[in-house]
C-alpha cells in the first residue's frame, strides 16, 4: 500500500542506561504512534496506520466537515426535542395529577354536598316535628284557656 510518507517519520532515540541502548519512535504529525526496534516494523506501524485512517482528498474533507456539521445540527436538534418531549411528559403528568386531584375535590364536594342535603332533610324533618309539637301545645293552652275561661 501507498501513503503519503510526508506525514509520518521516525526517530532513532538513545537509551544510555539499558541493555537495548536504540529504539525507534514512529510519529503521525507530530503524534506517538507506537515505538519498534527496526525501521521494518516502523513501515509497518506507518502502513496500518495509513490502512485504518486514511487521508481524505481536499474535496473529501470538504464534504466530511459538511456531513460532521449537518450530524452536530441534527444531534443538537434531537437533543432539543428530546428536550421539548420530557417538558411535554412532565406538564402532561402535572395536568394529569391536576386533573385527579380535581376529580378528588368534586368527589369530596358532592359527598359534603351529600352531607349537606342530608343534614338539611334530617333539620326540616326535626323543625317539622318541632312545628308540629309547637302547634299541639298551642291548641291544648288554647283549650284550657277556654275550659277555664269560659266555665
Amino acid at each position: 500500500m501507498s501513503f503519503n510518507m510526508d506525514l509520518y517519520s521516525i526517530d532513532k532515540v538513545e537509551v544510555e542506561h539499558a541493555d537495548v541502548k536504540t529504539f525507534l519512535r514512529v510519529l503521525f504529525e507530530g503524534y506517538l504512534l507506537g515505538t519498534c526496534w527496526t525501521y521494518a516494523e516502523a513501515y509497518d506501524i506507518m502502513e496500518a496506520h495509513a490502512q485504518r485512517n486514511p487521508i481524505l482528498s481536499a474535496e473529501e474533507l470538504s464534504q466530511e466537515i459538511l456531513y460532521e456539521r449537518e450530524i452536530v445540527h441534527l444531534e443538537a436538534e434531537n437533543a432539543e426535542l428530546r428536550s421539548k418531549v420530557k417538558d411535554l411528559e412532565q406538564s402532561t403528568l402535572s395536568a394529569q395529577v391536576r386533573m385527579s386531584n380535581a376529580e378528588v375535590k368534586v368527589d369530596d364536594l358532592k359527598k359534603q354536598l351529600s352531607l349537606s342535603r342530608d343534614g338539611q332533610q334530617v333539620y326540616a324533618q326535626r323543625l317539622t316535628e318541632k312545628v308540629s309539637d309547637y302547634k299541639a301545645i298551642v291548641d291544648k293552652v288554647n283549650i284550657l284557656w277556654k275550659e277555664r275561661y269560659d266555665s
